[in-house]
């Protein structure tokens, strides 16, 4: 258990690498762990901090797959749909977060989710409003 925590000590004292470092080890040593699924969770997120989005998706898809009763899973999809979005799959974050409102309506990361699909809406009309309904007067 003390390779978990320094993990999350590494992690929270923004050293990615050393924390992704101790929390391969704990789930190497601890497949089974009443936390192997907090581990993986945390390997998401720093992933996503380290702005290796990529490997953040990678890694909260094998969250949902090796834990699929974990409590991390809604937030993993969370972290899932932000990634997406920070490499430009907009459609795909969309799906992630309409999946999590409807598989988990009940958790604080369908709220998170509503408000990200809301705030997704207003920029995507912003967006098409910039776009002028006419050609301007050259002339």
């Amino acid at each position: 258990m003390h390779v978990y925590l320094r993990g999350l000590e590494a992690l929270e004292s923004k050293d990615y690498v050393e924390a992704l470092k101790l929390f391969r080890q704990f789930l190497k040593e601890n497949p089974d762990h009443v936390y192997s699924d907090r581990a993986e969770f945390q390997m998401a997120k720093a992933h996503a901090l380290r702005g290796d989005h990529s490997l953040a998706i990678v890694a909260t898809n094998l969250l949902e797959t090796r834990y699929p009763n974990s409590f991390r899973v809604p937030e993993a999809i969370y972290q899932r749909a932000l990634s997406l979005l920070a490499i430009g799959q907009k459609g795909k974050a969309r799906s992630a977060l309409t999946e999590l409102m409807k598989r988990y309506p009940q958790e604080p990361s369908a709220n998170a989710a509503s408000r990200k699909l809301a705030e997704l809406s207003v920029k995507t009309t912003e967006e098409k409003s910039d776009v002028p309904l006419l050609p301007s007067d050259q002339g």
